[in-house]
């Protein structure tokens, strides 16, 4: 919880962060039983964020490749950096290679 949406929920107490999360539990999947323990971990730069005119590097970048085929780029720092953005770009990086490959 928090984030860049939310950066001052870092600050919140440690009873204000569970009671926050129990209550999206209750609301979203139905828990209303006590934790039997709970740990809350504070990480004050846990994700990443692309920074203002990311979207425009990406498209140079593109452009830039077209005159090189048969380099592929993909991973974390390109178009999402959570690991389910990163597992469906290594499948749609792989599948360009296979279709780049067949060609040549």
């Amino acid at each position: 919880m928090g984030g860049a949406c939310f950066p001052e929920y870092i600050n919140l107490s440690d009873s204000e962060v569970e009671q926050r999360v129990r209550k999206d539990l209750a609301a979203i999947m139905g828990i209303t039983e006590a934790p039997s323990f709970v740990r809350i971990f504070r990480h004050h730069q846990a994700i990443p964020q692309y920074t203002v005119g990311h979207g425009k590097r990406l498209a140079a970048l593109a452009e830039k490749g077209q005159a090189h085929p048969g380099i592929f780029l993909t991973g974390n720092s390109y178009r999402g950096i959570g690991l389910n953005d990163c597992v469906a770009a290594a499948i749609r990086t792989s599948d360009e290679v296979i279709v780049h490959l067949q060609k040549h």
